[in-house]
């Protein structure tokens, strides 16, 4: 842990031969307030230039029970459904479910829920009148607060031990929404809205299974009481990265701003943060004799036919 916030920014007061600031977040003075706008900028840009190992972490979901709406009346053309019990209408949340059942689209999703009046509505009208049975599947689930950006090929259903395929980008997502062919074998994600959307969306015998996912903490900042969170807002916060990068960015900021030379200043930020990447965390060791299976040409990597040289070149 670095240290506090006054401290750093008085620290390259120093070197910059300024005045000394007696606090940052509610000094009265221009250089006091300049200082805390930049140090927090300093801690944005480190946030974003690697994926620190301190700032690793772990989410785990757990896939939500459907919810089953037995006999619900629908009439073709309309995107709502009422007369839904106020013990199922609580439970609803709009946007993160999609509804299916005889008479319903597929991949049709909850829109709004008046839960006084147990009226639903749903984006694609029904396709049939009558009495049908819905489940309310969740498909979308949010991502943690301090989610900053992911870490990739760490997505896992850890129930099926099967690593989800993704991220879909959003034209093979509606492929496999809109489409002839809407499942497979595996579950596949895409992020959107600051959630984590999966297809196909669970249904009752996925209740409870544990999906697991990597991704990169904005908490950059902890306060007096350890509490983490994304910026400099007290004078006594301190950060978990290393003072010399936080006072080098600082001044090279400063000097940027104020319309100096920067070349210098810039140069060794640039090289400390470079060393502190370079460090940060143990470096995978690359054996030179054979690790696994196959280690020669297999069908896994040469393409099923049509290579040159093959009868259908000729």
């Amino acid at each position: 842990m670095g240290s506090a916030l006054i401290q750093l920014c008085q620290d390259a007061a120093i070197e910059l031969g300024l005045p000394v600031p007696n606090m940052i977040v509610r000094a009265s003075d221009n250089t006091g307030r300049q200082f805390g706008g930049l140090v927090n900028r300093v801690g944005r840009l480190l946030l974003r230039l690697n994926d620190w190992t301190f700032l690793t972490r772990e989410n785990h979901l757990t896939v939500p029970e459907p919810i089953q709406f037995p006999n619900a009346q629908l009439f073709v053309g309309s995107n709502t459904i009422s007369g839904v019990p106020s013990a199922i209408a609580t439970q609803l949340q709009p946007s993160t479910m999609i509804v299916s059942g005889y008479g319903i689209m597929t991949s049709v999703r909850l829109i709004t829920v008046d839960r006084v009046a147990g009226i639903v509505t749903i984006d694609q009208p029904a396709t049939f009148t009558g009495r049908s049975d819905l489940m309310f599947r969740t498909d979308t689930l949010p991502l943690p607060a301090d989610y900053e950006r992911p870490i990739n090929r760490t997505y896992w259903d850890r129930s099926m031990r099967w690593e989800l395929r993704g991220p879909q980008s959003p034209q093979s997502d509606q492929w496999v929404r809109s489409g002839i062919v809407a499942t497979g074998p595996r579950r596949m994600y895409r992020e959107i809205n600051n959630a984590l959307r999966i297809w196909p969306a669970p249904i009752p015998s996925d209740f409870g299974s544990q999906l697991i996912h990597e991704y990169i903490s904005s908490y950059w900042v902890r306060d007096a009481g350890g509490a983490a969170k994304p910026r400099f807002t007290a004078d006594q916060d301190t950060c978990v990265f290393e003072d010399d990068l936080m006072t080098m960015g600082l001044k090279y900021l400063f000097f940027q701003i104020k319309g100096f030379d920067t070349a210098g200043l810039e140069r060794q930020w640039r090289l400390a943060v470079q060393n502190a990447i370079a460090v940060d965390g143990p470096s995978p060791t690359l054996d030179m004799d054979r690790t696994r299976f196959p280690i020669f040409i297999s069908p896994s990597n040469v393409q099923d036919a049509d290579f040159p040289g093959s009868f259908g070149n000729r």
